[in-house]
């Protein structure tokens, strides 16, 4: 399992088989509210996910790191991360780097839990901090979780 952990809540990637062919991995989403946040409301999503939109999550969060560290005081907000099979969606904004190492900002989830009865998709989600330390050791894991897939295929 894999873990980011904010001020408000966890955002978490297990596997749940081998790739396919074209490396692509059933995979369990997990989204765990801190528990003195009305106790243990979570929100839990099984789907199919390519090992490229694993590694996009990785780019989009490295880069968002990485251009709040350049903007000095400016306020970054960044486009949506969905992946191609819409199970969820991260939004990145109100960064603020106190160095080069250090800083934070704040993560927005949202994981697709299925469709209402008019056929939209119906999302729930939660809002909270993360440190530019704690997102880089998260990359580092997705990263590394890729790597050891694709040698598992050769």
């Amino acid at each position: 399992m894999i873990r980011l952990e904010t001020s408000a809540y966890d955002f978490t990637l297990s596997q749940s088989n081998t790739p396919t062919e074209e490396m692509w991995i059933e995979v369990r989403v997990q989204l765990l509210l801190h528990d003195q946040f009305s106790g243990s409301l979570s929100a839990e999503v099984t789907s199919y996910m390519s090992m490229n939109d694993i590694l996009g999550l990785a780019e989009y969060l490295e880069g968002y790191v990485r251009e709040v560290r350049g903007a000095g005081d400016v306020d970054v907000s960044a486009a949506p991360f969905v992946p191609l099979n819409l199970a969820f969606e991260l939004s990145a904004a109100d960064g603020e780097a106190t160095s080069d190492d250090e800083g934070d900002f704040v993560l927005a989830t949202m994981l697709n839990v299925g469709t209402d009865s008019f056929g939209g998709r119906v999302y729930i989600g939660a809002k909270g901090g993360v440190k530019f330390t704690t997102t880089i050791a998260f990359t580092r894991e997705l990263r590394q979780f890729v790597l050891s897939l694709e040698k598992r295929r050769d």
